[in-house]
């Protein structure tokens, strides 16, 4: 299992000091590639969110197709080999930026929504999707569904469907422990590491867990992020080599 790092231009810093290996990153935040590998001082591995959600909240007035087609533009000059497709608030505009991006050479992984679960109109897509794509990514999970039973039942079927079909899933925002000693995600991506300093939290790696602790020292926020970036790269570093995944420590 992979885990990717979520992160953009402001904390490259970090990574100066700590090498991870998997990076998260938004097309709507990060436009020169070039630049965040200079100000990290390496090439991770990237996973490249195209950003719809930020786009659909954003106070900004966007034209969606210019922003597509600029996704589109980036995703080739830059050689991103992992990326998803542009996922829209309905089935119908996300089927069709699929499409588009399809028909313009790239294979962008799909994105599955709880809200399309929740819809008897749209849930057997994931079987459309599963049938058709050896990756999937399934979101609308990070900060949306509350009542884990229904989180467990989406993910459930989700998993069900991915196994008939030999597909790998990537799940977006999902890095809690319990949900990943379930589920066999092929990767998952979160911002916990980060969001620590936010909220006062304190992770610790230990026994192959990754734990929240007492906060009983004072911390900048800076030492906090850095302390729970150690932690959480220790995480990965053992659930990839659960895997079998072989990591290039030198990288």
């Amino acid at each position: 299992m992979k885990l990717y790092f979520a992160t953009g231009m402001g904390q490259t810093e970090y990574f100066k000091k700590i090498k991870v290996k998997n990076h998260l990153i938004s097309f709507f935040y990060t436009k020169n590639l070039k630049k965040y590998y200079e100000l990290c001082g390496y090439k991770p591995d990237i996973f490249l969110d195209s950003g719809g959600y930020s786009v659909r909240v954003s106070n900004k007035k966007i034209n969606l197709n210019t922003y597509l087609m600029e996704y589109i533009k980036f995703i080739k000059e830059n050689n991103i080999k992992t990326y998803a497709n542009l996922d829209m608030d309905t089935y119908e505009e996300t089927i069709t930026n699929q499409k588009i991006m399809e028909d313009s050479g790239l294979n962008p992984i799909p994105v599955y929504h709880f809200s399309e679960f929740k819809d008897k109109k749209y849930r057997e897509v994931m079987i459309q999707y599963c049938k058709k794509y050896p990756y999937v990514a399934i979101g609308g999970v990070a900060g949306t569904v509350k009542n884990s039973r229904h989180l467990h039942l989406y993910l459930s079927y989700c998993f069900k469907i991915a196994k008939k079909y030999n597909t790998k899933l990537h799940g977006f925002g999902i890095t809690d422990p319990r949900l990943l000693s379930k589920y066999n995600f092929h990767s998952v991506d979160s911002t916990s590491w980060h969001s620590g300093s936010r909220y006062g939290l304190m992770y610790h790696f230990n026994n192959n867990k990754i734990k929240i602790t007492n906060l009983k020292t004072k911390f900048t926020s800076k030492q906090l992020d850095l302390w729970n970036l150690v932690q959480w790269n220790k995480y990965a570093e053992y659930l990839e080599e659960k895997n079998g995944i072989k990591r290039n420590r030198n990288k």
